[in-house]
């Protein structure tokens, strides 16, 4: 019996749920400007003057997709207790200089540079 209340009122609310999908031309443009207006306004804060294109399905282009596993460059993880030039982590000082040098390699190259990343005043 359950089952059925809960089929009839589903079958009974679809329209009133999808009614929603379907706007005018008129609203689809009017929010596709906004989109539009919002990511431009967007770069301009951030100082993007460009955007990098995506991967290229031509593969002679410089930006092709790469699918050959055997072209992707072979690459190991830092070695923790080791600074950047090769010296060892000895004392719980060192350890803290370490640890702001993989904090900052991991939000180099994993993260990305942000807004947000750059004003560590706004996270500390």
């Amino acid at each position: 019996m359950k089952k059925i209340i809960f089929f009839i009122i589903a079958v009974t609310s679809l329209p009133l749920i999808s009614s929603g999908q379907f706007l005018s031309e008129e609203e689809r443009d009017s929010i596709n400007t906004l989109s539009r207006l919002d990511h431009q306004q967007t770069m301009e804060q951030l100082g993007i003057t460009e955007l990098r294109p995506g991967p290229s399905g031509d593969p002679n282009a410089p930006n092709a997709a790469n699918s050959d596993e055997s072209k992707v460059q072979e690459y190991t993880l830092p070695t923790l207790l080791e600074f950047e030039d090769g010296t060892e982590v000895r004392t719980d000082s060192d350890w803290q200089e370490r640890r702001a040098e993989i904090v900052e390699l991991f939000d180099r190259e994993m993260y990305g540079r942000s807004l947000l990343s750059l004003r560590k005043d706004i996270i500390e």
